[in-house]
């Protein structure tokens, strides 16, 4: 069963979240969650919070998603019981020894694998593996530069056609405006208002890499992905890529039917 996953940086957020129809937030408190930078929440606020959530049938994940160092880890001990007496429904942790570190002292509190993983273990190294990428190397879970992080429009391709298979991904990705918790947000992806049938997908850009778009657009049954590397004018290129792929995938069409008007008028024999 899908489920509506949603931040929650503060208690004006968490309540925007539980009214928009989230299934479950995740939200922080302490030291140990990426996500410093937000409002976060006390203890005491944290257990209200929970509390709140709870009784609209939401459930609540705790964010421990930074690395420990040996130091901090009686102190992430105490967070983790903390999290245990306060009935969170889950953890999300990023330190590979904080997760053994849960599943010693909480064992019975689930415990999730944060985005700050990244494609760090052998399950998602052998899922990449399995569709065919065989020219990418990740060197660090964010993105950032490194001589080590590296791919290809190919390998960027095959995992575009994999993502575009989750319809809710598809759904996400093509939305161009949304209103939750009254705000409006919008979705930049020029193509989505330049061509017909546009998905969407993924931008992305840094200073050594340059800009790199993945797009998706179908139409009348075909799909088609686009993948261009360090192209100052990309939004542009996608376009007439996408011209030129649709009108190729008519004419294909076109041919394919006249090919079975051919048998139909030979009595099926091939032509």
């Amino acid at each position: 069963m899908m489920e509506l996953l949603s931040p929650a940086g503060g208690y004006d957020a968490l309540v925007a979240a539980v009214q928009s129809g989230a299934d479950a937030v995740y939200m922080g408190f302490g030291a140990f969650n990426a996500r410093r930078s937000a409002k976060n929440f006390t203890d005491e606020d944290f257990a209200a919070a929970g509390r709140y959530c709870h009784l609209r049938g939401v459930r609540v994940f705790l964010t421990l998603n930074t690395l420990v160092t040996d130091r901090e880890l009686p102190q992430a001990a105490e967070a983790l019981r903390n999290a245990s007496r306060m009935g969170v429904d889950a953890v999300l942790v990023q330190d590979w020894g904080l997760l053994t570190l849960a599943q010693e002292l909480v064992p019975d509190l689930p415990i999730h694998a944060s985005t700050q993983m990244s494609l760090f273990t052998l399950g998602g190294a052998n899922e990449a593996a399995a569709l065919g990428m065989e020219n990418t190397h990740f060197a660090n879970p964010n993105g950032l530069d490194d001589e080590g992080h590296y791919s290809t429009a190919y390998d960027m391709a095959l995992l575009a056609c994999a993502a575009v298979n989750e319809p809710t991904l598809r759904r996400i990705a093509a939305t161009r405006t949304a209103v939750i918790g009254g705000r409006t947000l919008t979705n930049h992806n020029k193509l989505l208002g330049r061509v017909d049938g546009c998905i969407g997908l993924k931008t992305g850009y840094t200073k050594a890499a340059g800009r790199t778009l993945v797009s998706c657009a179908q139409r009348e049954g075909c799909r088609l992905v686009a993948v261009t590397l360090r192209d100052g004018d990309d939004w542009n290129d996608h376009e007439t890529l996408y011209r030129y792929g649709f009108a190729l995938a008519a004419v294909r069409r076109e041919l394919y039917a006249r090919f079975l008007r051919a048998l139909d008028n030979t009595g099926g024999a091939t032509p």
